[in-house]
C-alpha cells in the first residue's frame, strides 16, 4: 500500500526548524526531513506533513512569516517515491 504525504520546501534551515517546533506544539504531524534529491531546492531541509493537515500547516507558516518554495505531494511505495508539484506560492 502506498503512503501519501506532503512536502513543503522551506527557504532556510532555521525557518524549517522553527516551523517544525511550532507545528508539534500545535499537535500537527510534521517533521523536518532532508529535501529529497529529486526535488530542486535552495535549502537542504523540508517539512513532511500529513496531507489532511495542509491547511493548518500553511496557516502556521503564514502566521510565522515563513517563506517556502513550493508544495509537493509524495506517493511512496516501498523504497520508491514519486513527487508531484502541487503549487508554488
Amino acid at each position: 500500500m502506498a503512503e501519501r504525504y506532503g512536502i513543503i520546501l522551506i527557504q532556510s534551515t532555521r525557518d524549517a526548524m522553527a516551523a517544525e517546533e511550532q507545528a508539534k506544539a500545535r499537535q500537527l504531524q510534521v517533521r523536518i526531513i532532508p529535501t529529497p534529491g529529486r526535488i530542486q531546492a535552495n535549502c537542504g531541509f523540508s517539512l513532511k506533513y500529513e496531507l489532511a493537515e495542509e491547511i493548518q500547516v500553511l496557516a502556521l507558516l503564514q502566521q510565522m512569516h515563513i517563506a517556502y518554495d513550493g508544495l509537493y505531494e509524495a506517493v511512496q511505495t516501498g523504497l520508491t517515491a514519486v513527487y508531484t508539484r502541487r503549487r508554488k506560492d
